[in-house]
């Protein structure tokens, strides 16, 4: 069945490595922990039978939790590339209805919207690799370092306030987060 599945258009089957991932996540003993805190006050020996009970479950979870990772490098999983394959067609897509919407316009706008789309569309094509900067970017976070240098020895010099000072500051990290890549200045929530 499994070799069939994809000619059928089915989803595949686990294989027996993932069947085996999963079997070795699953709760132990946590129906048996609700089973026991279930008896009755008044049942023989509940304190003993919730104690083991509670035993189980914390065995299972340490012995479980210790040994997960090295199966999973035991088992020798390949790589999950589907999330960047996906990202790269999206990336793609989109940047192919920019080009389409900027067709048959002329104007010097228009005209480097198309070139930055074109290095950011030979960028991604075919890539499942993490988005590179542009050249254009690479160079704009440079200006940037350069800018706020420039813009903290104005400060230093009280050649602007501190209201006007924010404001600029604010600006070029902006620009600077509009210029770097996503993949690196991801919010991590923990």
């Amino acid at each position: 069945r499994r070799r069939y599945a994809k000619f059928l258009g089915e989803e595949e089957p686990p294989t027996t490595a993932q069947a085996l991932v999963i079997a070795w996540c699953g709760m132990r003993g946590l129906v048996t922990l609700a089973g026991a805190l279930a008896l009755p006050a008044s049942f023989p020996s509940r304190d003993l039978v919730v104690l083991c009970a509670l035993g189980v479950v914390l065995g299972t979870l340490v012995v479980q939790g210790l040994t997960l990772g090295p199966l999973v490098k035991y088992l020798n999983f390949e790589p999950d590339r589907s999330f960047g394959r996906e990202l790269s067609a999206g990336r793609v897509k989109l940047l192919d209805t920019a080009l389409t919407h900027l067709e048959g316009r002329e104007d010097a706008a228009a005209r480097r919207l198309r070139e930055m789309y074109r290095e950011e569309r030979a960028l991604t094509d075919g890539s499942e690799a993490a988005h590179e900067p542009s050249e254009t970017d690479k160079l704009r976070l440079q200006v940037l370092k350069e800018k706020r240098k420039v813009l903290a020895e104005m400060r230093r010099n009280d050649e602007l306030g501190d209201d006007v000072f924010h404001r600029i500051e604010e600006e070029l990290d902006w620009a600077e987060l509009a210029a770097t890549p996503i993949e690196e200045a991801e919010l991590i929530e923990s």
